[in-house]
């Protein structure tokens, strides 16, 4: 991967530019997987400091381990059981139990529960479960009550409602809220401004999106509805500061027919009022999963679909003011489902994972992007206090451009990574 342009940043005086950069693709690999494999997480399940890839497959129903070797390739895989029949779909890492390694939590659909899995020395084993709703899906992790630790919200496509999931330390409990016909994803983070969490779920008979605002210790109130387009349906959706403007935006995947399949940008007006639908076309059919992240380190974040019935993905690069050029289309396999970013080569750019269904394969996308500095976080062309102080401020809400390492969320070694670069003055 050429990403020479590290070394001619020099510690803390750079002029590394802002303008949009192109995202330049490498190529895509296919790793064999168990039948049917649904929800990707990534993280270092092993501890051996490298990015691992944890994947719910079928037939027998269990979370499937790819070690991962640092360079963009994945040992065989190791199975771990969630039980005969459970349906495992949607699927996070998180450290759950506090004791510094990555646990994972998993949507049993078919159970009709979520389940951590605790980690002990990189072998999986059930621990705290509840119960969620009918034909749960699109997981999102985030701190619902600002106690400190990763709380979860779960989408339920026949019951119409949200649940939401607090780790109570070691256990889970759960609430309910209703939500709008068949709901299909939610997101996560401070949508209206005042420092708290609120959400977002797409309801795809709807064609809209309920917008939740978080009243503190982890109550949430309806907030508003937003139209996602009148001639297409809602699917997945991603929260991230779209055009640069400090508050987060929201990314829908929506579609109808072999015609209308779009990226569907929803822009935060301030205070959780968002604009009309503007959509940018996803160079294939049938969009579900979309994944906001920072793919060419230009400092705003692009995005990128999967389309279902095209076994591809678009990717697309973001041209500033929360618009997007036309995308670039990969080829993964067939029904590409669950997806992750993360960064699989210990550079500065992500790679994109995704769970190929009906292909019995998940593929990695390399990421030969060059990009600016990271460390950069105003984007003022030096990186100085006011680049720690705006980063703290993201880190703390949560946002999307806090994600540093590209893995999904916003956790410490997000701020870890920051700091080693702002050391390092790029």
């Amino acid at each position: 991967m050429n990403r020479t342009w590290l070394s001619a940043c020099s510690m803390l005086v750079l002029v590394c530019g802002s303008a949009a950069a192109d995202i330049s693709l490498g190529q895509t690999t296919s790793l064999p997987a168990p039948q049917r494999p649904s929800g990707v997480a990534t993280g270092d399940f092993n501890g051996d400091g490298q990015v691992d890839l944890a994947v719910t497959t079928d037939t027998p129903d269990k979370i499937t381990v790819f070690p991962g070797n640092g360079a963009g390739g994945f040992g065989a895989g190791v199975n771990h059981p969630t039980g005969a029949g459970s349906g495992p779909q949607d699927i996070t890492a998180v450290d759950f139990d506090a004791d510094g390694d990555l646990d994972l939590a998993v949507v049993l659909q078919n159970a009709g529960v979520l389940r951590v899995f605790v980690n002990n020395g990189g072998t999986f084993t059930g621990g705290a479960s509840v119960a969620i709703g009918d034909q749960a899906r699109g997981l999102a992790a985030a701190d619902l009550d600002a106690d400190g630790d990763t709380d979860f919200a779960v989408a339920n496509r026949n019951d119409n409602t949200v649940t939401l999931v607090y780790d109570q330390g070691l256990t889970l409990s759960a609430a309910v809220l209703t939500a709008g016909g068949e709901p299909r994803v939610v997101t996560a983070g401070d949508l209206t401004g005042d420092g708290v969490i609120d959400l977002a779920v797409t309801n795809h008979d709807d064609r809209n999106a309920t917008i939740y605002r978080g009243a503190g210790g982890g109550a949430f109130v309806f907030h508003s509805t937003v139209s996602t387009g009148a001639n297409t349906r809602p699917e997945g959706i991603a929260a991230g500061d779209l055009d640069a403007d400090g508050d987060l935006d929201l990314a829908v995947t929506t579609n109808s027919g072999t015609t209308l399949n779009f990226v569907t940008v929803l822009r935060n007006l301030g205070g959780g009022s968002f604009s009309g639908p503007v959509n940018f076309t996803t160079g294939g059919v049938n969009p579900g999963s979309v994944k906001l992240a920072d793919l060419d380190a230009d400092g705003d974040l692009d995005a990128v679909a999967t389309n279902q019935d095209s076994g591809t993905i678009g990717v697309l690069t973001n041209t500033g003011a929360a618009s997007f050029a036309a995308p670039q289309v990969v080829s993964t396999g067939a029904t590409p489902d669950g997806m992750a970013v993360a960064n699989l080569f210990g550079e500065l750019t992500a790679e994109i994972v995704v769970a190929n269904r009906d292909a019995n394969t998940v593929t990695v996308t390399e990421n030969l992007s060059a990009g600016f500095c990271p460390s950069d976080f105003d984007q003022s062309g030096f990186v100085d206090t006011d680049d720690f102080t705006a980063f703290v401020v993201a880190f703390e809400a949560g946002t999307d451009n806090a994600d540093i390492d590209g893995s999904g969320f916003v956790d410490t070694d997000d701020f870890d990574t920051f700091v080693r670069f702002f050391e390092a003055g790029c």
